[in-house]
């Protein structure tokens, strides 16, 4: 696999809408493009204060809106929010302050992403059990208990 390839990853967006979003440990937050946000009907909120942006191109600009938007990537689920900005290649951005929170472990080469830290196992993956079963009853696996390896 190329190296240089930039990491990718398939996301469902607000529980319905697939997507993609790029993993770049070079961006300092995490952003979604503006349009892609109006186009899915995603809640936009605009800023108290407008959050300056350096580095898209070399150039600056100002994020004046965010968007708060549950995204699901295979079995890790978390609300995230995203500064809008117009991203012409790509729908979303996550950055440094989300690698940061997840510190999910990444194979840069074959471009895998495997979440082990313990704020992900404590807040963001799917679980096999909601409750423990009651003694003598069957438990059977909803859509809603499920769980991930995390190797």
């Amino acid at each position: 696999m190329d190296a240089e390839k930039p990491l990718v990853m398939d996301v469902k967006f607000n529980r319905i809408i697939d997507g993609e979003v790029m993993i770049d440990s070079g961006c300092s937050m995490e952003y979604i493009d503006l349009e892609t946000a109006k186009r899915n009907g995603y809640e936009i909120k605009k800023k108290p204060v407008p959050k300056e942006i350096e580095g898209f191109g070399g150039a600056s600009s100002v994020s004046e809106y965010e968007a708060r938007v549950h995204m699901i990537m295979d079995q890790h689920v978390k609300t995230v929010i995203f500064h809008l900005v117009d991203l012409p290649n790509l729908p979303a951005l996550l950055g440094k302050s989300w690698l940061s929170k997840h510190n999910p472990n990444i194979d840069w080469i074959e471009h895998t992403v495997l979440f082990r830290s313990r704020h992900c196992l404590t807040y963001c993956l799917l679980k096999l059990y909601t409750s423990k079963p009651q003694r003598g009853k069957s438990t059977s696996l909803s859509p809603g208990n499920r769980f991930a390896i995390v190797g």
